[in-house]
């Protein structure tokens, strides 16, 4: 313990009496360990911090899945009654719930709102193994029906108590109105408690709760209606996942005998939650830490370089430490020592820059992304950064103090001993060459991302989203029940909204493009029957008049929607182009009949083709798609489009709010944004991708031109003696520039040759992430190759420069 007190305190003093080497050495290594410590702080909360439920392993997502599944299918959902068979048939959970998330209007609470609710059955809470802070939870006869007075059970989320509510301690018993239902709080749920999402929902309700007593009765009484996503069930203890993937497989087989029509081709899986949550993520997680890696290496690197480079200059020191006795264990040990305190130094300074460095990370997350949360750092955290800076210290020592204590003690004693330098050059040499060629992995990364999203923004996506706002209104459907109410309702709204000062077109759509809500539908060509095993579908929009003009969609033959297009008039459809393409080939649609699964039972005449629009998004392909008017099919869910003369479409929001309250003043008007907004998030993570890889792509790069920088000029410094001999004998400035410049460049091309290789071998895991680029995109390749190799000639050429501005006579005496 003394001797390592005594090397700390040594190598303090050594580091002091080289302040701005040490502060070098620790800005450098703090930049790498800062960037380390703040990714893995996301791969902690993401992977490694415990979910807020207790023995979190045991809780597994169970879903019915279609046994083959085409591209546009989902994951499929889960049958209420079969939920039922699975409770009451099963031996190895403690419980399991059903999950749905809505949105839904609340009332009579300030302003309406949209709010999140999870639609759940009574075992909720055993299966999340938790307890209200305060009331109870739900029972099972609240599954059925309303409790004992006749009112809806709700139990608020933490965030909606503090924040709606005010975090009132007497809201237990109070009522709420939700979706024109009323309901009765009967519990605050804890804080930070999600089922099947990261973000906590507003208010839990029982399945009883919502809708009407048809639709509810469709939903919970159907075997073949699927209405929920997922259940939830919690595994009773020492039992695998393994055992009751088995044992549900039984049940679902014996399910699919007794009620063949509504199971067969479905299978269920089973998922743990965490792995739920965060499976797809993981990958791209531990890829992003191995990112960051490479920049700690490159940093790691240039600190060698600085200690081999002072190590060289301190061998005087070394040779007499030995002369007097010091064995080579203690040299290497004082050496090691320095280079821990200089590693402990970074990481503490590392720590801080994390926590700016996830500030940033936050505010650059797609917002269509789930937030991550628990970002602040534990002790997981403070481990890490603390390994990382023993292991960089250590990274960063070891080959300087190994090669300074081989140092030649009688070259060493000569005043003009600089011979012994060679074996260190050759490595600082090579760090240089593997900082170079790990930079330019990482900066062709970048570039291909960068190439991907420029090819990306300049997609076609069908329509002109200029100057368009758009704002949902969503009716509750006990008071707009009946014939043409809602459609009345959205009427009246454009109507109003058209006269509004720049508005030029508004029209409505049940799903808008760019967003992620899409329906589709079978279909069949009347006068075509569908061949026995094949499948038609297409996607399905409802829409209002006006729709294709506000939005700048092409019309290609036939006609648009009109206000004769009525309830009690002929069905009428619109397609695209795809659509036409893919059924009617070279027919003309136009006068052809379709029968939809969904829209209606009659035939419906297809009266126009319109151009294809990229729906989900700009990587989009064209899919087949269909267009009914909502006048002949009307529905609660619509959207409001709005285009405007003006460049700035969103001054109209609160003037359209205003509107929708004149008409219904308990309507809440939601996601008010314009299309452009809607773009922008559609390639947000692909953005986002973009500007990590090329902030730690230009960081890497930064590193390795000041690493280059710092040994070609402390050769020069080593060679000062003899720059100004052959400047003596003749050479000129254009010989010494060469000279300097040709040692640098010889690093340069073979870390760019090495680069190139490892480059080629890497970029195969970036097929994913791009778009309409090729992973081995020779353009990228070249074009980063000549950017690094233009920064690194410049960070050679300033110290030959200075190299040609030696003066002669006091390189001669510089020995």
């Amino acid at each position: 313990m003394n001797n390592l007190l005594q090397d700390i305190r040594i190598a303090f003093r050594m580091l002091m009496k080289k302040p701005t080497f040490a502060a070098i050495a620790i800005a450098t290594l703090a930049l790498g360990i800062g960037a380390n410590t703040a990714i893995f702080s996301v791969i902690n909360a993401a992977l490694f911090r415990p979910l807020p439920f207790p023995n979190e392993e045991r809780l597994v997502v169970l879903q019915e899945n279609k046994t083959q599944m085409t591209k546009d299918d989902s994951t499929g959902g889960v049958s209420y009654l079969n939920f039922l068979d699975w409770q009451a048939n099963n031996q190895l959970f403690e419980s399991m719930a059903v999950v749905n998330l809505y949105e839904e209007t609340l009332t009579g609470e300030g302003e309406p709102a949209r709010v999140g609710v999870a639609h759940t059955s009574s075992d909720i809470c055993k299966v999340l193994g938790i307890n209200p802070l305060m009331g109870r939870c739900f029972k099972p006869e609240e599954d059925i029906a309303g409790n004992s007075e006749g009112l809806y059970a709700v139990m608020l989320g933490y965030d909606c108590w503090q924040k709606r509510f005010e975090g009132d301690r007497k809201i237990v018993g109070r009522n709420v109105k939700i979706d024109n239902h009323e309901a009765l709080v009967i519990g605050v749920m804890p804080a930070g408690i999600f089922p099947l999402q990261k973000e906590p929902v507003e208010f839990w309700q029982t399945v009883a709760n919502g809708g009407d007593a048809k639709q509810q009765g469709t939903m919970n009484g159907s075997r073949g209606f699927r209405a929920y996503p997922a259940a939830l069930a919690r595994l009773k203890p020492n039992v695998s996942l393994a055992q009751a993937q088995a044992e549900m497989n039984s049940i679902a087989r014996g399910l699919t005998e007794k009620y063949p029509e509504n199971n067969t081709g479905r299978s269920l899986n089973l998922t743990q939650l965490r792995e739920l949550l965060i499976g797809k993520a993981r990958p791209y997680l531990y890829l992003l830490l191995g990112i960051v890696g490479a920049v700690l290496l490159i940093a790691c690197a240039n600190v060698a370089n600085l200690l081999l480079a002072r190590a060289t200059v301190r061998h005087r020191e070394i040779a007499i430490r030995s002369v007097l006795g010091a064995s080579r264990w203690q040299i290497v040990r004082q050496l090691i020592t320095e280079s821990l305190l200089l590693g402990f130094a970074g990481g503490v300074l590392g720590v801080i820059l994390s926590l700016w460095g996830i500030d940033l990370l936050l505010a650059f997350l797609p917002e269509n992304l789930p937030r991550i949360t628990g970002l602040t750092p534990d002790w997981r955290v403070l481990l890490f950064a603390m390994a990382t800076a023993i292991f960089t210290g250590v990274l960063c020592g070891l080959a300087p103090a190994l090669t300074a204590s081989r140092s030649d003690l009688s070259e060493a004693m000569k005043d003009g001993g600089r011979s012994s330098t060679a074996g260190r050059g050759n490595l600082r040499h090579a760090l240089i060459v593997g900082e170079i060629a790990v930079a330019l992995v990482l900066l062709v990364g970048a570039g291909l991302l960068m190439k991907s999203f420029w090819r990306l923004q300049q997609e076609e996506i069908g329509f002109d989203f200029r100057n368009v706002l758009t704002a949902k209104v969503v009716l509750p459907s006990e008071r707009y029940q009946g014939e043409g109410k809602s459609y009345n309702f959205y009427f009246a709204l454009m109507e109003r909204v058209k006269n509004l000062p720049g508005v030029s077109h508004v029209s409505m759509a049940q799903s808008i493009p760019l967003t992620s809500n899409d329906n589709g539908t079978d279909l069949e060509v009347v006068g075509r029957p569908v061949p026995k095993g094949q499948h038609t579908e297409a996607r399905l929009r409802f829409i209002g008049l006006d729709y294709f003009e506000t939005i700048g969609i092409p019309k290609l033959e036939g006609r648009d929607f009109t206000a004769f297009d009525k309830a009690d008039s002929l069905p009428v459809v619109i397609i695209n182009e795809a659509f036409a393409k893919q059924y009617f080939k070279d027919e003309n649609p136009l006068g052809k009949r379709l029968k939809l699964g969904w829209g209606g039972d009659a035939e419906k005449e297809i009266i126009g083709v319109f151009g294809n629009v990229k729906h989900r998004g700009l990587d989009d392909q064209a899919r087949s798609e269909m267009y009914v008017p909502v006048a002949q099919f009307g529905t609660q869910d619509m959207t409001l489009l709005v285009r405007t003369s003006t460049a700035h479409p969103e001054a109209l929001t609160s003037a359209i709010t205003a509107k929708v309250r004149e008409i219904d003043p308990e309507l809440p008007v939601t996601d008010i944004k314009t299309l452009d907004q809607y773009r922008s998030d559609s390639v947000a993570v692909p953005r986002f991708n973009t500007f990590l890889l090329s902030l730690f792509a230009v960081l890497a790069l930064t590193l390795t031109a000041i690493g280059l920088y710092g040994v070609i000029s402390y050769s020069v410094t080593q060679r000062t003696n003899e720059i100004g001999i052959r400047m003596a004998l003749g050479a000129g400035t254009a010989d010494i520039l060469k000279m300097i410049l040709q040692q640098g460049m010889k690093l340069v091309i073979m870390g760019l040759g090495i680069g190139l290789v490892l480059a080629l071998a890497v970029t195969r895991m970036m097929g994913s992430l791009l778009h309409n680029v090729s992973v081995y995109d020779p353009f990228t390749f070249a074009v980063v190759a000549l950017i690094l190799f233009g920064i690194t000639l410049f960070a050679c050429f300033i110290p030959a420069l200075r190299a040609t501005k030696t003066d002669p006579l006091v390189s001669l005496k510089y020995e």
